[in-house]
Order: C-alpha cells, then structure tokens, then sequence
C-alpha cells in the first residue's frame, strides 16, 4: 500500500514520542517522521504533509517541503490566516480523522487511474477478481474500490475478513453469511448526496476500508440503480476523481451507462472472459462495441480459467480468494502487464 508521508515538528518530545507512537500503531497508510530540533536533519527532506507547532514553523519550513503544511495548536496559539489546522489536545480519533481528511484532499495530476472490469458473460469469480486487483494496486497507490453490480454479494464475501471495519456492527444469521445491508448508506446515497449538495468529492463517511484498499458501499435496490441518470453518473464520477485516491477499480455488469463519462479518463477497461468458443466470441462482440463508444479507452480481454469451486481451500471468505490461486493469477496478470 502507498503511505502518507507525515513529517511532525514539535518541541515537546514526550507529546511528540506519545503522538508518533500512536499514529505508527493505528494508521498502517501513515509512514511518520518526527523532530523536537530540527538543527539534527542533515539534509532537506520532503514528505506529504508537515505538522508543525507554530514555535518551529520557520525552521522546519526552511528545511523541510510537503505538498500540505498544517499548524499543530495548543490553546492561545496562532497560525497563519487560512491555514490548516490541528489542536493538540483532543480526543485521538478526532485528532487522526482531521489528518485524514486533509489528506484526502490532495489532488492528482491528470486525475487518478480508472481500471474498469466487465464481463459481459458474468463471470462467477468477477467481484473476486476486482477485489484482488483493488489490493494489489493499493500496495503501491492510494485505491478505492466501486461495486456498481445490480446484485453485488460484496457484503457476504466479507464476512470472516479481519479487515473489514464495519464486521462487528453487522447482523449475522445462523449460517453464517452477512445480512444485505438493511440499514445505513449504500451506493444511492453517495450518489444522492453528491447530486443535492453539489459536493465536489466523496464525503468521508461514505468511504471504507479493508486489506489496505478502500470501497464505497454497494447498492441495495437494483431498479433505483437502473434508474441513475446520465448526469448522475457524470458527477458522481467526477467527484470520485477529486476524493483523493490514485487508483479508482470499478466493477460493473453492463455498458454503456457506467462508462459514458470515461472519456478523457486515464485507465484501462477489462473483459473477464473464460474458456469456451461461445464464451469467447460473446466477449469479442462486446469489445469490439465498446471500441466503437470508448476507442480512445485502453481494452484487455482476460481469460479467467478457475471458479468459485477449486479458488483454494473450499472457503469463499476475503483473505482466502486474495491469498489463493485467483490473487495469484491476479498478480501474475498485473506483473505481466507492467
């Protein structure tokens, strides 16, 4: 996973060691520095973000260069007009969220890499290949992931992942699979609240995280899916592109109405096919249709010979289909196109 770099300055070194050492053990997409005296750097340095008290400012700045630079405070203390700030004592996980959001709003240049993954035969294992792709791409750039399926199972292969954030406040049935989500916000949300605020990006309450990548929540209703508009799909697409993230990976099952507004987007869109004279030549339709509407649009056709019944160990949970053949085969792909 590509980290953060954060750079913090402050004299007071038991606050900076106590600081230093929580974000270490709690934020795995944070690599830290820290300096109580910055006469000890021997050489510039450069990092993403510098958090600096405001006594250290000008010695740090001389020294030190960050895309971001935001003033740690302590009461009475003063920054300059309209710039970023943190408080020194407050709660830890208020203090880490605001460091998150103002990374988050990074920009990057040309907007990030879209992956796009298709299978007009509707592949069994395309979620699972998606989801590898996802993690082996947020091993070296910040990754967000986007199921647009109409009947996603996202929720289910979830379950049993250590990683997943929302596992404990979910309902389990006697089984074992996870409930489809029955209460908080789902894909239409985001794509609500994008359309009747006007917002930019993707608010960070909608954005979750697992194994290293981030993803937003799949849809619930497949008919209210079915019914975003054009336009809808423009600024929802637009906002994904300002929210931070170098790689966007983004399952649909159907064109051309997730991908209308891929024009001018940097990415690649691929085809899971799999072994099969009809399999294969359904495929080549649908990317030679879609060399008509994108043919500005990178195009890969990738033959996915396994399923659900022979992944690894007979289990379907996350870590056992990222860490079995399919992530395998799935890194070899990707190494393979590099």
């Amino acid at each position: 996973m590509k980290k953060t770099s954060l750079f913090i300055a402050d004299s007071d070194e038991a606050y900076l060691s106590a600081v230093t050492s929580y974000l270490l053990r709690s934020q795995k997409n944070l690599s830290v520095s820290a300096c109580s005296d910055i006469s000890r750097l021997s050489d510039p340095q450069s990092f993403d973000i510098i958090l600096t008290s405001p006594d250290m400012a000008e010695s740090v700045l001389s020294r030190v260069s960050a895309k971001r630079t935001v003033y740690l405070l302590s009461t009475g203390d003063e920054a300059p007009e309209g710039a970023e700030v943190v408080y020194r004592f407050q709660p830890m996980d208020i203090f880490v969220e605001k460091l998150l959001q103002i990374d988050a709003q990074r920009e990057i240049t040309g907007g990030p890499r879209m992956l796009g993954v298709v299978s007009p035969i509707h592949h069994e294992l395309s979620l699972p290949f998606s989801l590898a792709l996802a993690k082996i791409c947020s091993e070296e750039e910040r990754t967000l992931f986007i199921d647009l399926t109409e009947a996603s199972i996202m929720p289910e292969l979830f379950l049993g992942s250590a990683s997943f954030d929302d596992r404990e406040d979910m309902d389990v049935e006697d089984e074992g699979l996870l409930q489809p989500y029955e209460s908080g916000p789902d894909l239409l949300d985001v794509i609500y609240d994008i359309e009747s605020t006007g917002a930019k990006r993707v608010s960070e309450r909608f954005i979750k995280k697992c194994d290293g990548f981030s993803y937003l929540p799949s849809a619930r209703d497949p008919e209210l899916l079915s019914e975003v508009t054009k336009q809808q799909w423009l600024h929802f697409m637009d906002a994904v592109g300002h929210s931070g993230f170098d790689c966007v990976v983004i399952l649909s099952d159907r064109l051309p109405g997730h991908f209308v507004e891929w024009k001018g987007r940097r990415g690649e869109v691929i085809l899971l096919s799999k072994d099969g004279d009809y399999y294969r030549k359904s495929v080549r339709r649908y990317e030679d249709y879609l060399s008509e509407k994108l043919p500005d649009v990178s195009k890969k056709i990738i033959s996915l010979p396994m399923s659900a019944a022979n992944l690894s160990d007979g289990t379907w949970y996350l870590e056992s289909l990222l860490e079995g053949n399919l992530g395998k085969f799935v890194r070899e792909k990707v190494a393979n196109a590099g």
